[in-house]
């Protein structure tokens, strides 16, 4: 669930700008920072992460399933396909209107919610939903 706007916490920042692509767990995907150091770097934000992990990864051998291969409901990938598209397709339209527009604030606000919609939608869509 998105975090409120109206509550005391930072900003939110895009994930490209909060953190390197190798700063992100490799299990639940949020970002923690790496101490410089000796070693490897971590890959996941916490033991219990890297443990969750190895237990999927174990099941799915066991089970005869690829390891590096997910298991998501048809339902909720097909929704999460259609809500994708349609955010696409908005950002298509916004960013045409921009270039004929010539200037942000010349385009209709509506083009903005549609996005805005869409991108919420998408958000809202839960994969792991059993």
């Amino acid at each position: 669930m998105p975090r409120s706007t109206e509550s005391s916490d930072p900003p939110l920042v895009p994930p490209a700008e909060a953190a390197p692509a190798g700063d992100r767990c490799r299990w639940c995907g949020s970002i923690f920072l790496n101490k410089p150091g000796p070693g490897r770097p971590r890959v996941y934000c916490s033991h219990s992460c890297r443990q969750q992990h190895y237990v999927e990864r174990r099941t799915a051998v066991a089970d005869g399933r690829d390891p590096a291969r997910v298991v998501v409901d048809r339902d909720a990938l097909d929704l999460y396909e259609s809500r994708r598209l349609q955010l696409q397709l908005a950002l298509e339209d916004l960013t045409r209107a921009r270039k004929v527009a010539g200037s942000p604030g010349a385009v209709r606000p509506e083009l903005y919610e549609w996005v805005v919609e869409y991108a919420e939608a998408l958000v809202e869509v839960d994969l792991e939903a059993n």
